[in-house]
């Protein structure tokens, strides 16, 4: 059974609702002082895609044979195929052939919250909890129930609650470091990020979230470390070079960071300078001016050579007198 619950934390396929209110998360710019940038692409944070252990048929006919376990593994297959119509099938077999078990109001929940009715689908998954208290898979459910109605801070205790019964439930841990991010709480939201992380390693939405928090706390080398992680998706790809840009800026890597402002297309530049009042392309005429500059002060030499090819004739001449 514990086996079957730990497989369930992993393998169901989850989506935590992470606010798209871009004030929730601001970045300082050195431009415009009292203006806030901010920017976040985790609209929906899908969990790690799994290979499903049956494939999504209903084959009604051997239902009799088979124990819980199997229509637990045929929900979750469905569930991941985004089959609604057969997950409901399952969950209603569930619920009346398995009446003690948490995973047919659990199933049923996924169903509502899919379409839409997010009071039926929270009724649904505390009907599962009460069934299983001690799973931490249900908490997770419910607080992205609760947030897609704004309830956020019950949404948040809900995914505490979650995370305490199971720390290596990924959603939780991943939708938690987001709020607390949000709510400019790095240190809290680094540490639910870095758990996450170590879940999944290569899984994008992690990298995104760490690049958030690592930048908004200027600490751009790592911000800079998982900027480039991320797989590029084209609604990103604007924010991605824009965060990569400013970056290296700070980083004093003039040329990089030219080469990222000039990715920016020129519709999401001329947003930034009406609404940020950042002129990319001024920007970008600036520092190769900059780096110009560097590189003709480069070829001067110093004063202290200078002094050196001055002193040096009069030490040559003593040498030879002596």
């Amino acid at each position: 059974m514990m086996n079957l619950i730990l497989a369930l934390v992993f393998s169901v396929s989850l989506v935590s609702c992470v606010s798209t209110n871009k004030k929730d998360s601001p970045v300082s710019l050195k431009e415009v002082k009292k203006d806030k940038m901010t920017y976040t692409g985790l609209t929906l944070i899908p969990s790690k895609k799994f290979k499903k252990k049956r494939s999504c048929r209903l084959s009604k006919s051997a239902w009799p044979k088979k124990d819980w376990k199997y229509f637990v593994d045929l929900g979750n297959s469905c569930l991941q195929s985004k089959k609604y119509k057969e997950l409901l099938t399952i969950a209603n077999y569930i619920s009346i052939h398995y009446a003690n078990k948490p995973w047919g109001p659990f199933f049923k929940s996924h169903y509502f919250t899919h379409k839409k009715l997010n009071l039926k689908a929270l009724w649904l998954i505390d009907l599962a909890i009460q069934k299983s208290p001690n799973l931490g898979l249900l908490h997770y459910q419910k607080a992205i129930v609760l947030h897609k109605l704004k309830y956020v801070a019950a949404a948040k205790s809900s995914a505490h609650r979650a995370v305490s019964l199971n720390q290596n439930n990924f959603g939780a841990q991943l939708y938690l470091a987001s709020l607390y991010l949000q709510s400019n709480q790095a240190k809290i939201a680094l540490k639910h990020a870095l758990i996450a992380q170590k879940l999944f390693p290569k899984n994008n939405e992690v990298n995104l979230l760490l690049s958030d928090i690592y930048f908004e706390n200027k600490k751009y080398e790592e911000a800079v470390k998982y900027l480039s992680k991320i797989k590029r998706k084209k609604a990103l790809a604007n924010e991605i070079h824009f965060k990569l840009a400013y970056s290296y800026e700070n980083l004093q890597q003039r040329s990089l960071s030219i080469s990222h402002y000039k990715k920016i297309e020129a519709r999401k530049k001329a947003n930034l300078l009406a609404v940020y009042g950042l002129d990319v392309n001024e920007k970008i005429k600036e520092m190769e001016l900059e780096i110009a500059k560097l590189e003709v002060k480069k070829r001067q030499p110093s004063n202290s050579d200078e002094k050196k090819n001055e002193t040096s004739p009069p030490q040559a001449k003593e040498e030879g007198k002596q």
